[in-house]
């Protein structure tokens, strides 16, 4: 699952790396989205620490 496809306005072949911890007491869950961790981490579920890594992964096909 991609946050945005080819030929949408938000695409960016660049993929920016994270490492995603659990916060003490919490139980995980399958992570799936971007979107998903996103909201986790404001809601003080997970810690994100910047793994400085930057992938260039540009989709070429998407098969629905």
């Amino acid at each position: 699952m991609f946050g945005s496809e080819p030929g949408e306005s938000d695409y960016n072949p660049l993929w920016e790396e994270f490492f995603v911890t659990w916060k003490p007491g919490v139980t995980p869950v399958l992570l799936v989205k971007d979107d998903q961790i996103k909201s986790l981490a404001k809601a003080k579920k997970v810690t994100l620490k910047d793994a400085h890594i930057v992938l260039n992964a540009p989709i070429t096909k998407v098969i629905k």
